[in-house]
């Protein structure tokens, strides 16, 4: 007789009865509920765990449910959080620039700053979850605009100190996306900047990875020790790719991203930037010093031309340090039967072919101890920072 289709429970027993004609009736019961289904089999009653079916062990000469292999066993997997600081250019030239935001002509062209406000909130919104963020403005909110010290005003600690669920921290912090050039000044000290985020993130010691990120559009100057305006404000600071490097050999690594950044020569001009500086090349070897660069022989930082080119690249380092390949554990004993749930969406048991085109999930191991979360799965896994899979059983039959 064919086997009765069960589904799955969390306690079935199975036990056999023989009949005297050499066939045995298999009932198996929930003992939650008391329903019973039985059907006839040839299966005698077990001796080892090798004579009941697949999910069964024997006890006591009984074939009974395996309790840690199947009947709805649910484990949650945590995203491997990270420990990022954002440290963003807020100098005047942030609100002096406008650019093109949506690929749209005919719309107005709008601040560097209010697409960078823009990105933040978009990518802050989006790794919420599964970041641990901080951040860092440089100049500080009190730079003034003037040629002298005051253009480079820094805060004495991060702005917003490392912690989870913390885009909303961050967000507050940002000056407004419609601040203009009566609001937003100061000079590019970006050494400053980073120098607070790496020593922030040397105070933490809960052992996640550690990650900077620096957002500029121009090249670096307000040197801490400029002997005169001039050399402060006109020369390059010589100080910024030694401690990006210092930083990686704590194993805090950099991500470079340029805004509107030209491959040339600035003019020799007083006016506020380094001269005779090629801006570009600067953020290529401040890239590969970095430890992280662009896979791009030509172009190691990773340069936004638009508001759009931003988002992507923010976007690209943010899931680069977020990954979608997760180990089960764990492994489970009847892999076809695992249902993955992320972020209350359901995906099921049925896994895609194509990552780079379908929602849902894979294998990327024979011994299906690794997945890989796909589209929607993928960006709901980072933005809730879990997910739950649940072991369940193949039909009895």
């Amino acid at each position: 007789m064919a086997a009765a289709a069960l589904g799955c429970f969390t306690d079935v027993v199975q036990t056999s009865e023989s009949d005297g004609s050499g066939t045995s009736s298999t009932t198996f019961t929930t003992l939650s509920t008391g329903s019973t289904t039985s059907e006839t089999t040839g299966a005698p009653e077990c001796v080892l765990d090798g004579g009941c079916a697949a999910g069964f062990v024997c006890v006591e000469g009984e074939c009974q449910l395996d309790p840690e292999n199947c009947g709805e066993v649910a484990i949650t997997v945590p995203v491997q959080a990270a420990n990022m600081v954002l440290v963003l250019d807020k100098s005047g030239s942030m609100v002096a620039n406008t650019w093109d935001h949506d690929g749209d002509p005919v719309t107005p062209p709008i601040t560097r700053w209010r697409s960078l406000h823009g990105v933040v909130e978009q990518v802050v919104s989006s790794y919420n979850g599964s970041l641990n963020l901080g951040a860092v403005l440089f100049p500080g909110l009190m730079a003034t605009k003037t040629y002298d010290e005051g253009a480079c005003l820094m805060s004495d600690a991060v702005d917003v100190p490392v912690a989870d669920q913390n885009g909303e921290a961050v967000l507050v912090a940002l000056p407004s996306p419609n601040s203009t050039e009566m609001t937003l000044a100061g000079g590019t000290p970006a050494t400053r900047g980073i120098e607070l985020a790496f020593g922030h993130l040397s105070t933490l010691s809960d052992g996640l990875p550690q990650y900077i990120v620096l957002v500029t559009d121009g090249a670096a100057n307000c040197r801490a020790d400029a002997a005169n305006h001039h050399e402060r404000f006109e020369t390059y600071d010589p100080h910024l790719l030694p401690l990006v490097e210092a930083a990686l050999a704590a194993a805090v690594p950099t991500f470079v991203v340029g805004i509107d950044i030209r491959d040339e020569l600035s003019p020799e001009l007083t006016d506020g930037s380094p001269n005779s500086v090629n801006t570009y090349q600067e953020l290529n070897a401040l890239a590969v010093a970095g430890g992280r660069p662009k896979d791009d022989p030509s172009e190691r930082f990773y340069n936004a031309n638009d508001q759009t080119q931003l988002s992507a690249a923010l976007t690209e380092i943010a899931g680069a340090v977020v990954s979608c390949v997760i180990s089960l554990a764990p492994a489970p004993t009847f892999p076809s039967f695992v249902e993955l749930n992320v972020g209350g969406v359901n995906f099921g048991k049925a896994t895609v072919n194509d990552c780079a085109t379908e929602d849902g999930w894979r294998y990327v191991d024979e011994m299906f101890t690794t997945v890989e979360l796909c589209g929607q799965a993928c960006s709901l896994f980072k933005q809730s920072g879990s997910l739950n899979a649940s072991y369940k059983c193949p039909p009895s039959g």
